[in-house]
């Protein structure tokens, strides 16, 4: 039997700033607040990791992440509102564009019938 799958990518003035794996690689920063804790989790250098962050950076055109340094607990990497549009808009348009998949895109439409008749 055969699967068929879908691969998409978030574009800007045709410049590539997210697929899946940079998606994953965004989320998971905002969860564990941290490049390095993400990358480790996603089986990948700190340094590749921040090599991605910043190629969607330059082609997104404004920071994506926001660090700080030191203290107790040790630095934070945050994601910059323009990080935050960027996760949202991929996750929304590629959980419909899934859900459409999914379901052969069949999608229950409303619509208005009507015959004139004259005289």
């Amino acid at each position: 039997m055969y699967d068929l799958d879908i691969k998409m990518w978030l574009v800007k003035d045709g410049r590539f700033i997210v697929s899946d794996g940079r998606a994953r690689l965004l989320r998971r920063i905002k969860e564990t607040r941290s490049i390095s804790e993400a990358a480790k989790e996603m089986g990948m250098s700190y340094r590749h990791a921040w090599g991605v962050l910043h190629r969607v950076a330059e082609n997104a055109g404004g920071d994506i992440v926001a660090s700080s340094r030191g203290g107790k607990k040790g630095g934070e990497t945050i994601l910059t509102p323009l990080g935050e549009e960027i996760l949202s808009e991929y996750d929304n348009r590629a959980s419909s564009l899934q859900s459409q998949f999914e379901n052969h895109w069949r999608r229950p439409s409303v619509t208005c019938d009507g015959v004139v008749h004259k005289d």
